[in-house]
């Protein structure tokens, strides 16, 4: 017995020490394929300063830049350095956070010391750390922590941020929290409480390296928000939701907007909700959009030149696009006040037509006149009067309760009822208005727009 589990002994142990030799040249060989990726992408800058290797790990030394000018004309000839460290373990035998076993284990590290002039955080931890583990079933667990620090300078407080997630081969799944930023400042302090990020996506990331749509939630939210004893609000939400119907090919995006609570001085509003979609995408001009952009990619062309071959391509590639007839809608938009509530809705979309140009795209007409839209506005008539007496208050440099605001008030929504602007019904004040071949009806009443 003893002799078997000898021989079992020694065969895990040739095992640890053997696997290494394998797993290195693959995973160095991604390390330069990512570098060369970021050179051949404009804008972009990735250089591997140094190298270090044992039988057992790796560390990368890599330098990266960015030019701000991309994003912010403002920024125009400023570049955005870092320095990277990647330590890479092989496996079989870990011993991570993520897991004990695995093919290798790697921790990207910005250490960002110039910035310890301005913030504090322990000496021993990087401003950044991203923990990824690669199982052997082709899985990856990733943890990501940015540590606790404040400014030299002021009373700004960040509480610390952990992440964490896993990478399939068909599905993607990421949790963040960050529990508190804090700007004590005298004049205008700033707080946010429980700061949320989720993602579930079900593709994996050779699925959405294509570029087409999958079905995926994305949400962030904030649990408390203030702005001094001006701004308040509580329980804010942003989702994101990708969905791909399989059989038909086409994509839709959808964000909504979510405030349980939000005050400003006076205001106040509740139950807060905006959710637009972008519906009937081609699924197959994204994916040929993202390849064909690789493409301009591995050339390195000049920004210019990458503009102009990008704009050649959409000019080919728009009857795809616009022969779904793609939807722009806005499925809720409504609100609480404690004068009332109101809510509206937009459905529009893109009539049958032939691929346009350029520049019949650029002129507004264009839209016009191709656009089928419809449009649902209801709201307590309570709320209406008190809009339109705040408006008539302010201009007037009067208050809201004046009997001349009220008077005012009363004639300018009575006009508006009386031109088929709005119609009153069960105490609410409603319109219904439609969009086709450039003229508009409201309330079953033409109104020429050309």
């Amino acid at each position: 017995m003893k002799k078997i589990f000898a021989v079992i002994a020694f065969a895990l142990v040739a095992v640890c020490l053997v696997t290494p030799k394998f797993i290195a040249p693959k995973f160095q060989e991604q390390v330069i394929t990512l570098v060369d990726k970021i050179n051949k992408t404009s804008g972009y800058t990735a250089i591997i300063e140094s190298t270090e290797s044992s039988w057992f790990g790796s560390t990368y030394v890599i330098s990266f830049g960015l030019d701000l000018g991309m994003y912010e004309p403002a920024y125009e000839n400023q570049k955005l350095d870092l320095q990277l460290v990647l330590d890479a373990k092989y496996g079989p035998l870990l011993l991570a956070n993520q897991g004990i076993v695995g093919l290798y284990e790697a921790k990207l590290k910005i250490a960002a010391d110039e910035q310890r002039q301005i913030l504090a955080w322990d000496e021993a931890e990087p401003l950044y750390q991203l923990s990824a583990v690669g199982g052997f079933g082709g899985d990856i667990k990733i943890e990501d922590t940015i540590p606790a620090f404040s400014k030299l300078d002021n009373g700004l407080t960040f509480s610390g941020y952990n992440g964490e997630g896993k990478i399939s081969r068909d599905a993607v799944a990421y949790e963040g929290l960050l529990a508190l930023v804090n700007l004590d400042d005298p004049y205008q302090p700033v707080k946010a409480e429980n700061i949320t990020l989720s993602m579930q996506m079900e593709a994996g990331l050779e699925s959405i390296l294509k570029g087409g749509f999958y079905n995926s939630t994305t949400s962030f939210s904030i649990d408390s928000f203030t702005v001094g004893t001006d701004i308040k609000a509580s329980n804010l939400s942003m989702l994101v939701k990708m969905i791909l119907d399989e059989e038909t090919q086409l994509g839709s995006l959808e964000v909504g907007y979510f405030a349980k609570e939000l005050v400003y001085n006076e205001y106040q509003v509740s139950d807060f909700i905006l959710k637009s979609e972008l519906a009937k995408l081609s699924n197959q001009f994204f994916i040929d959009y993202t390849r064909f952009n690789d493409s301009l990619v591995d050339q390195n062309l000049a920004s210019d030149e990458f503009l102009i071959e990008q704009l050649s391509f959409l000019q080919d590639s728009f009857a795809e696009l616009l022969s779904h007839q793609p939807e722009f809608n806005i499925t809720d938009f409504s609100a609480t006040f404690p004068e009332g509530r109101f809510n509206a809705s937009l459905t529009s979309k893109l009539a049958d037509i032939e691929t346009p140009t350029f520049d019949e795209m650029l002129i507004p007409e264009f839209w016009l006149f191709n656009t089928l839209a419809s449009i649902n506005i209801e709201a307590d008539d309570a709320l209406i009067s008190n809009f339109v007496e705040r408006f008539l208050a302010t201009k007037m440099r009067t208050t809201i309760n004046s009997p001349d605001v009220k008077q005012q008030a009363r004639i300018i929504i009575n006009s508006f009822e009386q031109q088929d602007f709005i119609f009153h019904e069960d105490s609410q004040y409603r319109s219904e208005i439609t969009l086709k071949d450039g003229q508009a009806n409201i309330n079953g009443r033409p109104f020429p727009l050309m």
